[in-house]
């Protein structure tokens, strides 16, 4: 698992927090660079692609620093969509749990791949998605949960 937090101030203990704006994001580069190295040898261990979700880190300064180590992004509305494109390289993999009718074709414009909640929305939005030029996809529910938080569970009782 990725270290998320470190031990101590370290590099950070001599910051004088009075000359930063706030609010502010404060970001260790050289740990950034180590994480993004280590999901980047994973990839190419696995073959296979890993993309930075800009619903949890939207941080498009550091796209030029991402872009050398990540497949690409994914995107959960039209809005994370044009960041990624504007800001981002490679793949744009765009996902929400519904999406909004008139937003279906920009979003598929921008995404080369949709991934669809359930059968339903495939049927429905399938088409305008190849017309786009984007693949799509359907998440699979595999019943089975592994985290600790309910709320982010996408196989609780319910769960869309």
């Amino acid at each position: 698992m990725l270290p998320t937090q470190s031990s101590g101030a370290g590099k950070f203990s001599d910051l004088d927090l009075s000359r930063l704006p706030s609010p502010c994001f404060v970001i260790d580069e050289i740990k950034l660079t180590e994480n993004l190295q280590i999901l980047k040898d994973i990839a190419t261990a696995t073959d296979a692609k890993i993309l930075l979700a800009l619903k949890a880190f939207s941080m498009w300064s550091l796209a030029p620093l991402i872009n050398d180590y990540l497949a690409g992004c994914c995107a959960s509305g039209l809005w994370e969509a044009h960041l990624a494109k504007k800001y981002f390289s490679g793949e744009l993999s765009s996902f929400a749990p519904a999406f909004k009718p008139s937003e279906i074709e920009d979003i598929a414009a921008l995404s080369s791949h949709l991934v669809f909640n359930n059968l339903s929305q495939h049927a429905t939005f399938a088409d305008v998605a190849h017309n786009q030029g984007a693949e799509t996809g359907l998440r699979v529910n595999p019943q089975h949960s592994e985290g600790q938080t309910a709320k982010y569970d996408p196989s609780m009782t319910g769960s869309r």
